[in-house]
């Protein structure tokens, strides 16, 4: 019996093993087959960027791009090179005028807006480049832009080096509000993604969260850990979390990210870890609000996981200096500017570095992805 019993129980095994084999085959069959056809999928997006090369050169840019980020091939890094070789800038706006510090697009992807150091803010029209009339005068240098959403982008709000933030409706072009608390220069301005609220961030090292249409004061957000009697280090951006903008960050001079809850204005302890070395200027969340980038002077663009508060890799850049960091619509990129002139694009999955964008300026600061993804303004 006993024998018998053992006789049984090593069939038992052997057909058990043989499940787990066939399993495993599957499984591994499953997976080559997967990979194969991410692959056939990502030759086939490089062969169409290569039939496009000379008669859309802009098309097949945004091909070749979709093929490495599918899956990374011989064909699809090829079809990436010879693109990005013969790429070049589709429009060149306020050629000649005075140093654009910020840049934005309007929600309908239909204008690019851009702000300078003489305090005047340029209209443009995006597919064409064409100025268009009535550009707004604020009378003092130009820090940043930020269009609200939901409403389409009809107000825009202006940061100043006059301490002020201004409201305009963009048809009119005429102020309707300013938002007057901050102490020095306001360096970073954003609307929440329902526009009831609009934050800044400035020299004072502080920042400021209102309601947009009563210009009613709700939190002044001062940074923890500073000694009693010293300066605040500057506050250089600010960026509510989308998709209900519940949480806001910030970043700065104490080279940290900081995170707080808009309703009670409370700071939202971060894990320690690897953060920035040096000042922070780029902040930037992914479309559905779980990864935060940061870009900064040390040379790195960082991604954060926002629900674990902590960084999740860290991106070296060959730019020494960052300044801007922007996702782009579907938060697979990350477009980075820098003092070296240089605009880079990153797979945020990975942070490998998809492409560089090398141009005549001698300094890039802001920028802005079109609606769509396909283009690039910096």
């Amino acid at each position: 019996k006993a024998a018998h019993a053992a006789e049984k129980r090593v069939k038992k095994l052997k057909i058990v093993g043989a499940i787990c084999v066939v399993l495993v085959a599957i499984t591994v069959a499953q997976v080559t087959l997967y990979i194969r056809s991410k692959g056939l999928k990502s030759n086939f997006l490089a062969a169409e960027a290569l039939l496009v090369l000379d008669s859309d050169p802009e098309l097949s840019l945004h091909l070749a791009v979709s093929a490495i980020q599918n899956h990374e091939t011989d064909v699809a890094r090829d079809s990436l090179w010879r693109a990005t070789d013969s790429s070049h800038p589709v429009l060149t706006l306020g050629a000649g005028s005075a140093n654009l510090y910020t840049v934005a697009y309007s929600p309908d992807g239909r204008q690019i807006v851009t702000g300078d150091d003489q305090g005047v803010v340029h209209f443009y029209d995006a597919e064409y480049g064409k100025a268009l009339p009535n550009p707004i005068s604020v009378g003092a240098p130009i820090s940043y832009l930020a269009y609200s959403i939901k409403d389409k982008g009809r107000r825009l709000a202006v940061a100043t080096d006059d301490k002020v933030v201004n409201i305009w409706d963009v048809s009119s072009r005429k102020s309707i509000q300013s938002l007057e608390d901050n102490t020095l220069q306001v360096w970073g301005v954003a609307f929440s993604p329902d526009d009831r609220l609009v934050a800044s961030a400035g020299e004072d090292g502080q920042a400021r969260i209102w309601e947009a249409h009563s210009r009613r004061p709700l939190h002044t957000l001062i940074p923890s850990g500073t000694p009693s009697g010293k300066k605040l280090p500057e506050m250089t951006a600010v960026a509510f979390c989308p998709p209900n903008g519940g949480m806001l960050a910030t970043v700065g001079f104490d080279n940290k990210v900081r995170l707080w809850d808009v309703n009670s204005g409370d700071e939202i302890p971060v894990a320690p870890g690897q953060g920035h070395t040096d000042y922070v200027y780029g902040l930037s969340f992914s479309p559905d609000g779980s990864l935060l980038a940061t870009a900064s002077w040390d040379g790195t663009a960082i991604v954060w996981d926002v629900a674990k508060r902590r960084s999740l890799r860290v991106i070296p850049s060959k730019s020494r200096q960052l300044w801007g960091v922007q996702f782009n619509p579907d938060g697979s990129l990350l477009a980075t500017t820098a003092r070296d002139g240089v605009a880079r694009l990153w797979n945020a999955n990975t942070g490998d570095e998809v492409m560089s964008l090398p141009t005549s300026a001698s300094n890039l600061t802001g920028l802005a992805f079109s609606p769509d993804g396909k283009r690039l303004a910096a």
